[in-house]
């Protein structure tokens, strides 16, 4: 947006001045210092996870989706909850593709947040968790820096295990909103080499470098609403370019998935009440498939 610029009346330059006056008087005023004496708040786990637990009920699971025992065995002991079952399955299958190498870094956030912060010279805090498991000893490292209109995230993590050695590996970086408004994370996995970093001309650190591999935006509406975009976005990857979109709200939530290699997408939506609906390509000829309040297959219509 262009602006011009003429010499001000006197009256104008009294509006001007009075304006300039109230925006240096602003708590939210950029060049006002920031308050560092305390560590920025946590950003909940729901900025990062899908709540799937309407499915928690369905006879599926994890193992049984891996094993590929799913669909003929349980839709024979459930024959009237077609619909419901194939979208669970589906769903899992989703949260397994996105989420299979997400969850340690997710683990280790939520347990280096029970650690306490100690304030670095630069301003930012720092959570430091140290697991030992046998022989092996993992170290979490958590760090927050607070900017004007947000905060800034990233988390470490170095590994003794002699089958996948890490050195201060970047599991995930991201910006907070101080609002909570919106947000985004990018997830990394290790890649083949080691590499030297030179932070000063002091100091040189050895660092176990990353690729790309999941990025998450999320946005936060009001009446308790919340959406989450994910993407696959490792290089070489299959699943390269697939997207989830996650949609929350206390009376409705839907995910919808589009691979990119089959052009399919697929949608499942459920309410409040328990019913819900599943529109895939492969399914019901791609026509919508309804289930009722006890998750028993309806007609779309009723």
């Amino acid at each position: 947006m262009s602006k011009r610029f003429s010499k001000p009346s006197s009256t104008c330059l009294v509006v001007l001045v009075a304006l300039m006056y109230m925006a240096g008087c602003s708590s939210n005023d950029p060049l006002l210092p920031l308050d560092q004496s305390q560590p920025p708040k946590l950003p909940p786990v729901s900025t990062m996870k899908m709540d799937l637990s309407f499915f928690a009920s369905a006879p599926v699971s994890e193992t049984s989706i891996q094993t590929g025992i799913v669909e003929q065995e349980l839709l024979s002991q459930y024959p009237t909850k077609y619909n419901f079952i194939n979208a669970a399955v589906r769903v899992l299958y989703v949260q397994l593709l996105v989420y299979a190498a997400l969850e340690p870094p997710i683990a280790a956030f939520l347990v280096a947040a029970h650690s306490i912060p100690q304030q670095q010279p630069d301003g930012s805090w720092l959570w430091t968790y140290i697991f030992v498991d046998g022989d092996i000893e993992y170290s979490i490292f958590l760090r927050g820096k607070k900017l004007p209109d947000r905060t800034e995230w990233s988390m470490r993590v170095s590994s003794s295990d002699p089958d996948m050695p890490l050195d201060h590996f970047l599991w995930f970086e991201g910006e907070v909103m101080i609002d909570d408004s919106a947000g985004y994370w990018q997830f990394y996995e290790p890649a083949d080499a080691m590499s030297v970093t030179v932070t000063s001309a002091e100091e040189v650190i050895s660092e176990t470098p990353g690729v790309p591999s999941v990025r998450i935006d999320y946005e936060n509406l009001p009446g308790d609403t919340h959406m989450l975009a994910i993407l696959v976005n490792k290089s070489g990857s299959p699943d390269e370019g697939d997207t989830v979109e996650f949609f929350e709200s206390p009376a409705l939530s839907y995910l919808e998935y589009h691979d990119v290699s089959e052009g399919l997408v697929a949608n499942i939506t459920w309410y409040a009440d328990g019913s819900g609906s599943i529109e895939v390509p492969d399914y019901n000829n791609g026509e919508k498939a309804c289930w009722d309040e006890r998750q028993h297959d309806v007609s779309c219509s009723q």
